[in-house]
């Protein structure tokens, strides 16, 4: 946060400047972005004990309805896959070929999700089929505290957590014990770092390269990770251009893109483990485009308007909308491009409607409380603000309940349920082989073995 000082322009007016130059002072001051939060603001000691109980109560209401989003059966239909890759990988090292394949077993193969299976067998091996729920549980409780992380306390935070939770809601159908739900706990903390950087908060971009080190080594979506890393760069060189400011930063930003692509060779398979993900996308789209009309979670997520996530989506992107539109000249370039690549991977294809959700949710909330904080010479309505706290924690336990009691996906008409355990759908032969690691010859993994 930077801070201003009364040093400067007024040296020559001495004590006794007028108020009129005071308050020019003070509005170039929020003219240049710089965040002052209410506690700032308020020398009532009551006020800011408001602000605190009213903070923490959302706090907790957001994690409570987090919980709904996290804690519920397993359903992943390629886990059995993913174990044992991670058993043969302990056990025998990286696979070189399709060695669980009914067919071409000799083929090559790139395991580029190799260390989420490693980690995946650990914790079944050690907690079983109940220790990846729990595990994946606390997963889901991170990703939330990081975003809230990056929200600020005081003016817009009530609206800010709706926003977030309204975002994470969307997401929460890929929060599933796949590689690509720890994609979203990566892309997590890469917001984090870049909003901080783009606010001015803290400059903590030498850690991106290190996330991206791990990410290439968990799923392939560190590709989506590159492109909103590359959106922040450009956005930021962009509205520095055009606002006629130093380019500094933001080719800083630059350079730190560049390092991060180039940190993605550190996985095993070097650069052939980097381009996998652009492979498999040309792949997609070209000799393998049957996939996008057979298999569901690669059909436009509007394939599903009975899921209560999809029928969020288009509320979300007015909410987004209107936290652009409130910003006027003051948008920041960087989260609109950066949201409108995201849209344009989540609208191909259902299973990236985690990252459209995060990224919306998140960069929504950042936006409302930018804009309020350059209404800081409007007073604030203490009570109204507690009472409007108070108004979206209800709201968020309401959510949570009617979800903890299986209400949602009743309606939904889907087999995800609420608690630790098993879906019923999937046959007793297949479930034995999950938890027992039963291993049957010449069966696709992938499909349960049936």
């Amino acid at each position: 946060m930077r801070s201003f000082s009364l040093d400067g322009p007024f040296s020559a007016f001495g004590t006794g400047c007028a108020d009129s130059e005071l308050n020019r002072y003070l509005a170039a001051a929020f003219e240049e972005e710089q965040f002052i939060s209410d506690r700032e603001r308020q020398s009532s000691p009551a006020s800011a004990r408001v602000f605190d109980r009213t903070e923490r109560l959302l706090f907790w209401a957001l994690m409570v309805f987090l919980v709904s989003q996290g804690l519920f059966f397993l359903q992943a239909p390629d886990l059995g896959h993913h174990l044992v890759y991670g058993r043969e990988t302990l056990e025998n090292g990286l696979p070189s070929t399709n060695v669980f394949s009914p067919v071409n077993r000799e083929h090559p193969m790139v395991q580029h999700e190799w260390a989420f299976q490693v980690i995946g067998y650990g914790i079944s091996a050690l907690g079983g089929l109940t220790g990846l729920v729990w595990v994946r549980l606390m997963l889901v409780l991170a990703i939330g505290v990081i975003l809230h992380r990056t929200l600020r306390p005081g003016r817009g935070y009530a609206v800010g957590i709706a926003f977030l939770a309204l975002g994470l809601f969307v997401a929460h159908p890929r929060f599933v014990w796949r590689p690509e739900f720890f994609s979203l706990l990566l892309l997590a903390a890469a917001y984090k770092i870049l909003i901080d950087f783009v606010e001015d908060r803290r400059d903590r971009l030498i850690l991106l390269p290190l996330i991206f080190v791990v990410w290439a080594n968990v799923h392939g979506y560190f590709l989506a990770g590159l492109i909103v890393v590359g959106c922040f760069a450009f956005g930021e060189l962009g509205e520095a251009l055009v606002r006629g400011r130093d380019t500094v930063r933001a080719m800083r930003l630059v350079r730190i893109g560049v390092f991060c692509a180039a940190a993605t060779l550190l996985n095993p398979y070097h650069y052939e483990g980097s381009l996998y993900p652009i492979q498999l996308l040309i792949d997609l789209f070209t000799v393998d485009s049957h996939f996008t009309t057979s298999i569901p979670e690669l059909m436009p997520p509007h394939t599903f308007p009975h899921f209560w996530a999809v029928k969020a989506w288009y509320p979300l992107m007015v909410l987004f909308g209107i936290s652009c539109a409130v910003q006027g000249t003051k948008v920041r370039f960087a989260y609109v491009l950066t949201a409108l690549a995201i849209w344009v991977m989540a609208q191909s294809t259902y299973r990236n409607i985690g990252l459209y959700g995060m990224t919306f949710g998140l960069l929504a909330a950042v936006q409302w409380q930018s804009f309020q904080s350059r209404r800081a010479s409007i007073p604030l309505n203490l009570r109204i603000s507690q009472w409007g706290g108070i108004a979206v924690a209800l709201v968020l336990v309401g959510v949570a309940a009617f979800v903890g009691t299986n209400r949602l996906y009743a309606i939904e008409g889907s087999s995800r349920l609420f608690g630790v355990g098993v879906v019923a759908d999937l046959d007793q032969p297949a479930r034995t082989f999950i938890e027992d690691f039963i291993p049957i010859e010449s069966q696709v993994f992938n499909s349960f073995g049936n």
